[in-house]
């Protein structure tokens, strides 16, 4: 008889560069380390036991207040609240969480590319599709079966064949380039839209009190790493200059709140600051 399908994981894939996950960026800026921490700490929970938890939320916090400890957390009720804005901000998907079911299609997909030659049962809360599937097992086989050498083999060679064909067109790109280019972002249309810097100089004289130079990188990197969320032609104006207001306004509103330290306190050079994450 068969051993059963192991369901949870002994490790999952992580992105190193994953703090300029602009949704990652958003929990820092809301709740600090102690935020990402418990984050953390649930995506190891749902990977222990698949790719969902489905425990009351309750007895999550509790479970998370153990393991981080009491030393750290002091408001056991900021576990809970974390836990919602990560659903708020596409961390976990809202309407599982809703059902005490704590998942999302980033979780799905990881949790995929792992098992692909698993016959593990993918049906209770699963939220891909089937395109969203065959995405994350790009260097599977169609079949999701391993059954000769002759079928990995061929396997193989479309993949490198695809990839070879990638890098010529990514040559030909480069050639194609202008010298005005500062940064190329990805389109939904797998298309590049091109910040020349006469248009970072605008946004530059506009945006004063940010990066935008660095503010553009992370934009870069953000549409890289989720291709879900990459705008249209038609969108991407209207999004970067959302992007760069929102950045803006965060820092405006870091300064004005540091002006109203009384002025005793500023001559004796003792300051409360705190490190925002954008």
């Amino acid at each position: 008889m068969a051993r059963p399908a192991k369901k949870g994981l002994d490790y999952y894939p992580s992105d190193t560069n994953r703090r300029n996950d602009f949704k990652i960026m958003d929990l820092l800026n809301q709740y600090g380390p102690l935020g990402y921490t418990i984050y953390d700490f649930c995506l190891q929970y749902v990977y222990e036991n698949g790719y969902f938890l489905d425990v009351p939320l309750q007895q999550v916090c509790l479970t998370l207040c153990r393991d981080i400890g009491a030393k750290w957390i002091k408001n056991k009720n900021l576990v809970g609240q974390v836990i919602d804005y990560c659903a708020d901000i596409g961390l976990f998907d809202k309407d599982l969480l809703r059902q005490n079911v704590m998942t999302s299609v980033g979780i799905q997909r990881r949790y995929d590319s792992v098992t692909v030659r698993n016959k593990v049962d993918k049906s209770e809360f699963w939220l891909l599709g089937k395109e969203n599937c065959e995405a994350a097992l790009i260097n599977a086989p169609k079949n999701g079966v391993s059954a000769t050498e002759t079928k990995v083999i061929a396997t193989e060679n479309e993949v490198s064949a695809t990839n070879m064909t990638q890098i010529k067109v990514n040559k030909i790109k480069e050639k194609e380039k202008k010298t005005d280019v500062f940064i190329s972002l990805l389109l939904k249309d797998e298309s590049d839209y091109q910040v020349t810097f006469s248009q970072l100089n605008n946004l530059k004289n506009i945006y004063t009190l940010i990066d935008v130079e660095n503010e553009l990188v992370k934009m870069s990197k953000y549409f890289e790493l989720h291709p879900d969320n990459r705008k249209s032609l038609d969108d991407i104006k209207s999004y970067i200059d959302r992007w760069l207001l929102k950045r803006s306004d965060e820092v405006d509103g870091i300064r004005k709140n540091n002006s109203k330290v009384p002025a005793k306190r500023r001559s004796t050079g003792v300051f409360n600051t705190g490190e925002v994450v954008l």
